[in-house]
């Protein structure tokens, strides 16, 4: 089940899904409190079935070193959008989850990224037609 109920474009979502739509595109370093990377690891653990997925599979698919790893889950967590724990089946991994902020607050980012991505595309077929 996807966390977005409308349906987007399928680029604007995959921009969206990715975090170019907004952050490769503007001069901020953050979104409403949220930074790149902490954008990709609640996107990655969104498009999760059950929002849960181990920390070591996170850290490869986000592409983030260990050191930042550990920082942004730290600040993920103190920020109320993501738990940590020994994983059921392996004690020695351990799972990231998404909380129910954490689903709020990935479901509030996609929206309003893929409204602002949306805005874009328009503009640019507008532009597109006046050329031609």
């Amino acid at each position: 089940m996807d966390i977005i109920e409308e349906k987007p474009h399928p680029l604007v979502k995959r921009l969206v899904d990715n975090g170019i739509a907004f952050f490769n595109n503007n001069t901020q370093k953050e979104y409403k409190g949220i930074n790149e990377k902490e954008y990709r690891i609640l996107a990655m653990l969104a498009s999760m079935t059950d929002r849960t997925a181990q920390l070591k599979i996170v850290r490869e698919r986000v592409n983030i070193a260990k050191p930042d790893m550990s920082r942004i889950v730290t600040r993920l967590m103190l920020k109320g959008l993501i738990t940590k724990e020994a994983s059921a089946d392996n004690p020695r991994m351990v799972d990231l989850s998404l909380s129910q902020e954490g689903i709020n607050t990935i479901r509030n980012l996609r929206m309003a990224l893929i409204h602002s991505t949306d805005k874009i595309i328009k503009k640019c077929k507008m532009e597109l037609k006046e050329i031609e």
